[in-house]
This record gives C-alpha cells, structure tokens and sequence, in this order.
C-alpha cells in the first residue's frame, strides 16, 4: 500500500489559526504601498487580453475561456518555474517523470510525450519545438523574472493559432521598460544546490525604449533515490542548469522580441529500459526572435505584420552502461547471460544530436467598418523541420553488438565513449525532416446588443504532410447585467504529426510516414458573477479527441514500437474559481477542477477502453495574500491533486493492452513565501518554503511502482534590488 504524509489536523488548525490572526491584525493596518492590493476586483477581472482574440478585450468579453497571471502574483506567490505557475491555473495539472520532464494534462487531455498538447508563445513567436511538439516539458527554460504577464485560453485555439493549439494556448509576455537607465539584479539560495543569479537593465526614451534580462540558475531539484532494478538505489538526477537571455525594444510602430535559453540536463535526459537506467546528460540551446510592426491605415483599418523565427541545437550524451557496470545483462533471446562490462567492454553509449528550425512570418488586418462589428483577416505561412539528425554510438543499434576495431597493431579495442564512429544510417531518416504550412484565417465579432455578441470564425491551414484541415469557432457572450457574463462556446484544433513519429528509423519506437493530424472538438459554457470584492466563474466542457496518435506494438509482444492514429478520447469536466478581497490587504483565491477522462485504443483484439492516465479527477488550489506593517507580504498555497492511475506499460506483457490499476497522486502540498519590500529602499528579501508538509508523494514511473519520490520540504532566500542610475 502506498503511503503518504498527510497533513495532521493539528498542522492545518495551526495553519488556520495563523490566517486568522493575520488578517485580523491586517485588517487594522492602513497600507498604501499595496502592488497587487492596488487594484480592485474590477481591475483584477477586466484587464484586457490580448490572446482570445489577436486583439484587446476585456477577460470577460473574450469569446474563450481565459486566465491571467501578473508579474506580481508571480513575486509574491514564490513561483520559481513555469508549471508552479500554470498548476494554480483551473484544469491544468502536471506530473514529472523520472526523466525530469513534465506532461501535462489540461482539462483532461494528456500525452505523456506530447507535454499536453498545447501551444506556448514566448511575446508571440511559437516556442512548441518540432522534432517532438512538446512545449513545456522542461518548464526551466523560462526565466519568470524577465515575466510580465501570462495570458491562458483553456480549450483549443487552432481558428487563430492553427497547429499545436490542441487543448490550450498560452503567451509569455516578457517585461518591457518602464524607467530609463533602470537596473535590477538579485539572487536566490536554497538547499538542493540552489541558486540563481538575475539582472536586468532598461532605456526609455521618447520615441524608443528597450530591456534586457540575464539570468543563470542550478539546481538539483531534489536529493530523492529511485529503485535502480538490481535491488539497490540511485540518486534520482534531475537537475540542471540554464542561461536566460531576453530581449526587446520598440521604436515608434516596430518592435523586436528575442531570447535565448540554454539548458543542462544530468542524468534525467538518459532513457528507462527496464531493470536499468539511462546515465547521461543533456544540452539543449533554443533562441528564439520576433520584427513586428502595427499602425492604423485608417480610423477603422488597422495593419499588423512580423516576422518569426526559432532555431534549436540539442545534444543528449547517454550512457546505458558504463565499464564498470557489474549488473547481469540478461537477454534470453540472443543467449546473453553476463555481466555488462564483459559484453560492452567499452561501456554502452550513444550520442544523438539535431538542429530544428521554424520561420514564419504573418500579415493581419483588422476593420471596423460597423459601430458593433469587428473583423479580423490574416495569412500566415511557414518554414519548419529538423536537420543533422545524427548520432554517434559505440554499438551496432540494429543488432546491439558492441562496435571494434583495429588499432593498427594486430589488437582489436571497443569504440569507447570518446571515440563513438557516426552511425550511418542516422535516426532520422534523411537525417531530417522539411516541413510546409500556410493559412488563412478569419474571425468576426458582431454586437447584435451593446451587451450580447457573436463571434464566427476559421483558419484553413495547408499542411505540407496532411494536405488541407479546417478549423472553425463559435462563441456567444452575454452580459445580462454589469455584474454578470455568461459564454456559450465551441472550437475545433488539430495537431499535426512531428518527424519523431513520422520519421524515425532506430531504437525501440519507429516512425509512421502515413500518420495524419489529431482532431479535438469542445464545447464549453462558463458564467461568471462580479461584485465589489468578490469574483466568481463556473465553467463546463466536453472534449472530444479523434485520430490520437499512439505508440503500439509492430507485432504481438514485440519490443518494438511504431505509431498509429488508433485513439481516441472523450473527458468532460468542471472549474470553479473564486477570487475575493477581504479587505485592502488579503487577497484570496480558490479553485477546484473536476474532470472525467477516457481514452479508446483500436487493437486488433478489439477496442479497449479505460481512465486516462496522469489525469486526477480532483484537483483544488487554495491561496491566500496579505500585507501588514507595510513592507512585510505573506502568501499561502495549498493544493490538493486527487487520485490517478500509473502510465500503462508492463514489460513482462503485451505492453499496448495491459493496464495498470495502481494509483498514485492523492496528496497535499503547502508552499508559504515571506517577502520584505522595501526594507531599505528598492531592496526586497523574501524567504520561501516549498511542500512544508513534507508529504511523501510520487507521480509516475513506467517500470516501477511508487517511483521516484517528489522532492520533500525545501527552502530557498531570495533578494533583489532596483534603482536608477
């Protein structure tokens, strides 16, 4: 039986009882430097958007269900990297693998490869990567402190932002300046070998203005162990360390955005292959830019145009066995009972590596010829693919056989991990892949009240592999009264396949050239009440997914995989968010997901149907900010993930049809951040504290029950300061 640390009724009464007199004595404090506590409700609610509909719109007329987190909620929750952020976020969740990365599931659509099935932009340019379309796996590679803003659509945006924008969308504003010659630098230190180091510096002058951020952090991420197969435990390495760099400034109708992110993986980056684990390391570099201009030819035509581009170069140096590896290599099949260093004298390594591109470039124009109506028309069209998919290895990947040769003297040798000869054949065939795609796209918003609207829209997209695919959309919105908004919505997104699945030719999963596009259909119903103090939304979905894309068996109980569009998927759900300020010093929120999820795989034996896995049925967030005595700001993170089922692999079995019952998840994790602003002026110290609790809690592992354990209770001491020179 799974245990875990819950919290004692004793720590969550301590817990309350710490809230209660906070606000009590909070409430007797007359602040006037407040940052978040400076907006109402209505500001909070009715900040306007850019991502629902490619232009401005207040949250609770956008025709998409959307969420927003700020730069200060940012701060003063303590969030150190992406998914701590999109976690707080109503339908989103994700898990970490022993690999390090993070799928996520949103409103119960998840893929364990694919990191959720979403579409990220980084000031506007798609930052998904195209060998494996994954987008925040590794969630580090986003500096928060260069963060301005996050603007999220939950359910699918392909109408707009054609493919990828599956199940959701998200756009990372990055800050821009807003004093000139402004500098910013800090740090954070913490246990785990933590520690970060940030600097900013801004120009802002009349007709042009312009900010640069650098950041560098390392972490180990935890010190937990996992089961290595042979009856023993190894350090679980996931750490890693990265440079940010980003970049922007406008001048009068131009603007540019760029960054660069440079990760280190350790051990995470090898792969599982049963009674073993992968030992080596990663490097991934990704620099992403964006030119874009904006004027109003007219009083009701505006023109927007950019031109995008991101290029990656990663590097995955994997060791399976080293020569001192002792463990039994036991392979029935080709008669190997022994030792590995005796069979792979030279170690067992490979060393993949390739380079990915994506340029694009956009033209929109945008009427209002009509008081109560808005069109928006555009092209988009681009470039993208991977190229110097090579790999280097010190055995034969066909046969396993390790490699040899000849010294010159009459000795043979094993290739070692410093002299691994290119493997010919490649791993992607033609060692890469070019891909096409252009579209078209519309988007009509009709008033037929000053309080009810219409939204009609499509994009055609021209896929260079899956030939042609429409996406429409649908929205009603109404607002009865200044204190309420009801949206009635529906869209439809696709995701196309990516060379990984189309067109790899080595290891244990082999490309599919005949695979076509994934389909998700949503309908959704949301109502939203606001009054002085206090917000409130509730909202409904339905998904349902077709053509999945999924790794089955070449033959029955092979070990060899290839991809198929053989699944399918239908989850419905809910969301209820609150948001409520108590007084002008404690701002609370909560929000609870509930989601049903069910996936199909079509087999030769027939259809089977079961839970999706890494998806909880539960999920709550409780959240609680306030400030007292004037320079001290306290926030509070509980959340609760219910129970969900293991990935579905056995290896003793035909892997496709075997289903795992063991459940993991159902656990508490509190975080608290205390900061000090202001202290001496301009300088911020905050302390954080992360799992508090010290809940023992696990996500998933494919080959082990209960493995790895999360990182337990952590703290970190963070500083920065800001003046002007």
């Amino acid at each position: 039986m799974l245990m875990k640390k819950q919290p004692t009724i004793l720590t969550l009464t301590a817990i309350v009882f710490q809230l209660v007199c906070i606000s009590a004595f909070a409430s007797e404090i007359d602040t006037t430097d407040k940052s978040l506590f400076d907006r109402s409700i209505e500001e909070l609610i009715e900040q306007e958007v850019t991502i629902a509909t490619k232009s401005s719109q207040k949250l609770s007329q956008t025709p998409s269900v959307v969420s927003v987190i700020t730069a200060d909620e940012i701060k003063t929750m303590g969030y150190r990297e992406l998914e701590e952020v999109l976690q707080t976020i109503p339908g989103f969740a994700s898990t970490q693998t022993r690999l390090g990365s993070r799928p996520y599931a949103i409103r119960g659509v998840s893929n364990i490869r694919q990191g959720g099935k979403l579409l990220v932009l980084l000031d506007g340019t798609p930052y998904n990567d195209v060998m494996y379309g994954t987008s925040v796996f590794f969630g580090a590679t986003f500096n928060l402190d260069a963060i301005e803003r996050i603007e999220v659509i939950r359910g699918p945006g392909s109408a707009l932002y054609g493919r990828n924008a599956f199940s959701g969308v998200i756009n990372i504003i990055t800050k821009r300046a807003q004093k000139d010659n402004n500098i910013e630098f800090g740090g954070t230190i913490g246990n785990y070998s933590t520690a970060d180091g940030h600097l900013s510096y801004s120009i802002k002058k009349e007709n042009f203005n312009a900010r640069i951020d650098a950041k560098y952090y390392t972490t180990n991420t935890t010190d937990s162990k996992y089961n290595d197969g042979e009856g023993g435990e190894s350090i679980w390495n996931i750490g890693h360390k990265n440079i940010y760099i980003n970049a922007n400034a406008q001048y009068k109708n131009f603007k540019f955005y760029g960054s660069f992110a440079q990760r280190i993986d350790g051990n995470s980056s090898g792969i599982n292959l049963g009674d073993f684990m992968a030992n080596g390391s990663s490097t991934f570099k990704v620099g992403t830019y964006n030119l874009s201009y904006a004027n109003d030819l007219s009083s009701n035509i505006g023109l927007k145009a950019k031109f995008y581009g991101r290029n990656e170069n990663r590097i995955q140096d994997l060791e399976f066995s080293a020569p001192t590896t002792t463990d039994t290599l036991n392979v029935p099949a080709f008669g190997l009972n022994l030792p590995f260093n005796q069979f792979y004298q030279g170690g067992w390594y490979a060393l993949p590596v390739f380079d990915a591109y994506t340029y694009g470039a956009e033209i929109e124009l945008s009427f209002q010829i009509l008081k109560n109506n808005k069109l928006l028309v555009g092209i988009q069209g681009d470039l993208h693919g991977v190229k110097n998919a090579k790999v280097h290895t010190n055995y034969d990947i066909a046969t396993w056989l390790p490699l040899t040769y000849n010294d010159g003297q009459g000795n043979t040798l094993y290739y070692t991990r410093s002299n691994m000869p290119l493997y010919e054949p490649g791993w992607i065939q033609n060692n890469g892949h070019d891909y096409q795609n252009a579209a078209i796209y519309f988007q009509d918003v009709h008033y037929l009240l000053e309080n009810l609207s219409f939204t009609i829209g499509g994009r055609l997209d021209f896929d260079s592999e899956v030939g042609s695919i429409f996406n429409p959309r649908l929205g009603m919105v109404w607002e009865p009264s200044s204190h309420a908004s009801i949206k009635l919505l529906y869209g439809k997104a696709y995701r196309a396949p990516t060379p990984n699945e189309q067109y790899k030719i080595m290891g244990f999963d082999l490309g599919n050239e005949n695979l076509t596009h994934e389909e998700i259909h949503t309908g959704e119903a949301a109502i939203s009440l606001q009054f002085e103090k206090l917000f409130t939304e509730l909202s409904f979905y339905y998904n349902h997914l077709d053509n999945l894309i999924l790794q089955l068996d070449t033959a029955a109980n092979s070990t060899v995989k290839s991809y198929y569009n053989k699944g399918s998927n239908n989850s419905y759900g809910l969301e209820l968010e609150t948001k409520y300020f108590i007084n002008n010093s404690i701002y609370t929120f909560a929000n609870y997901s509930y989601n049903q999820s069910e996936d199909s795989r079509k087999l030769e034996s027939g259809t089977i149907t079961y839970r999706q896995p890494n998806v909880a049925s539960h999920i709550v967030n409780l959240g609680v900010n306030t400030r007292f005595l004037r320079f001290i700001n306290w926030s509070l993170l509980l959340r609760y993930t219910g129970a969900f089922e293991k990935f579905p692999v056995d290896y003793a079995s035909n892997r496709s049809t075997f289903i795992s019952q063991n459940k993991v998840g159902d656990f508490y994790m509190l975080n608290s951040t205390v900061m000090f602003t202001n202290l001496i002026k301009e300088l911020d110290i905050s302390i954080q504290g992360y799992n508090l609790l010290n809940s023992t809690y696990y996500y998933q592992d494919d080959t082990f029950m209960y493995q790895p354990k999360q990182p337990g209770r952590h703290f970190l001491v963070r500083a920065s300061y800001n003046f002007v020179l």
